[in-house]
This record gives structure tokens, C-alpha cells and sequence, in this order.
């Protein structure tokens, strides 16, 4: 974790931020997202790009507050384009 490369970009503070928050925060976040799931929903039966970015998105909701929610990943907006039908139904925010 310790390792990882930025690369120059116009957002760079800010995704760095966010990438860092999630790897730190983790648990914390794995926590939020579940107590929100049914028994039958579990975010690890979802493919690794999908967790990630509901974790960056639940991430922005708690820790970056002054991010506007009209540019908080809609997860649920994205989530035909990404994931196949049946995972659809899991997001409901």
C-alpha cells in the first residue's frame, strides 16, 4: 500500500485522498455498507471493480463532506453499465 504511484493529474490530491481513505478505512466502511445489506446481499459476491466503487462512494458520503452529492459516484446511475442484471437488484440507495 505504501507503494503505490500517482501519477500527475488535475485531481490527483483528490483521488489520492480518496484511494488512501478507503485502504485506511476499510473496515470501517465494510461495516457501513453492511448494515444497510439484507442476509442474502454481500458485497464480497460482487465483481472487484463494483466494491470499489461503492466503497469510494460510501468513502465521499462520510469523510468528504464537502464534496457536493451531485458529484459523489451515483452508484446506482452506473451500476447497468458495470455489473450484470442480478447485481442491478443489490444497489438501492
Amino acid at each position: 500500500d505504501e507503494n503505490l504511484i500517482f501519477p500527475k493529474h488535475r485531481f490527483k490530491k483528490f483521488i489520492k485522498d480518496v484511494v488512501l481513505g478507503v485502504l485506511e478505512r476499510d473496515e470501517v466502511i465494510m461495516e457501513e455498507i453492511n448494515k444497510h445489506l439484507n442476509q442474502e446481499s454481500q458485497i464480497v459476491k460482487l465483481d472487484k471493480i463494483f466494491q470499489t466503487i461503492i466503497k469510494s462512494a460510501v468513502y465521499e458520503l462520510l469523510y468528504k463532506t464537502k464534496t457536493s452529492s451531485k458529484i459523489i459516484i451515483r452508484v446506482p446511475s452506473i451500476s447497468k453499465e458495470i455489473s450484470e442484471a442480478r447485481t442491478v437488484g443489490f444497489v438501492t440507495l
